[in-house]
């Protein structure tokens, strides 16, 4: 599993994180959400009262990349 696409914010004392995560195309809805949640909880663990988002994409897809580019 990889990611890419990170984006962090601070305003006043929140922060704020935004991750795409790379995981296999074959896993299920259920499975890759359990591994959002999980890394979600552990940054939560690590930067106390972060807000975090993940979105999840398929690793196979090339378009997948794509979106972590600013043109």
């Amino acid at each position: 599993m990889r990611y890419h696409a990170l984006r962090s914010r601070q305003a006043a004392s929140r922060k704020f994180l935004v991750i795409h995560l790379l995981v296999p195309g074959s896993w299920s809805v259920l499975r890759g959400h359990g591994v959002a949640e999980q890394i979600e909880n552990e940054v939560r663990a690590t930067i106390p009262g972060a807000n975090i988002a993940t979105h999840i994409e398929p690793a196979e897809d090339p378009l997948s990349m794509q979106d972590g580019m600013i043109t």
